[in-house]
């Protein structure tokens, strides 16, 4: 069995957390509007680099270098509300979910972009070959002659 990730939900919930409390809302007094939105990307990539650095560098299994980082992302979002519910006022965020083209909201249509984009890098590309290559087997795929370190990372 290839790698897994399990930290999807816990870094869903810190996203969700983050993009909250750094938009306009009516718990703090932040407002960085689209900028935010960034911030989240960003503190999403720095996740995804923790876990590759745990699993390839350190040598820990991907099932539980990802599983702690679940609890780890989980915990912080929790942490940051402190029980507490925040009502985003962002009408941009706002508007991924409410407004509407063709029947569906804007955080479908972008969705599906982002799937279309990474589809076109599994199918079209030599590292999206390589990751489907891994997600196999890292022991095959380094038979194959593929760089797993560089690949996972």
């Amino acid at each position: 069995m290839g790698s897994i990730d399990l930290s999807v939900e816990g870094l869903v919930a810190l996203s969700a957390v983050a993009t909250s409390l750094l938009v306009l809302n009516g718990g703090n007094a932040n407002n960085f509007g689209a900028l935010g939105l960034l911030m989240v990307l960003a503190i999403g990539a720095v996740v995804g680099l923790v876990n590759g650095v745990v699993h390839v560098k350190l040598g820990i299994p991907s099932f539980m270098a990802t599983l702690g980082m679940w609890f780890v992302a989980a915990g912080i979002g929790n942490a940051l509300l402190g029980g507490t519910a925040v009502r985003v006022n962002d009408w941009l965020v706002r508007a991924f979910a409410l407004e509407r083209f063709l029947g569906l909201p804007w955080g479908v249509w972008l969705a599906l972009a982002a799937l279309g984009f990474a589809y076109a890098i599994q199918d079209h590309t030599r590292l999206g070959r390589y990751m489907y290559a891994l997600g196999g087997g890292e022991e095959v795929a380094a038979l194959s002659g593929i760089p797993i370190a560089r690949v996972a990372f």
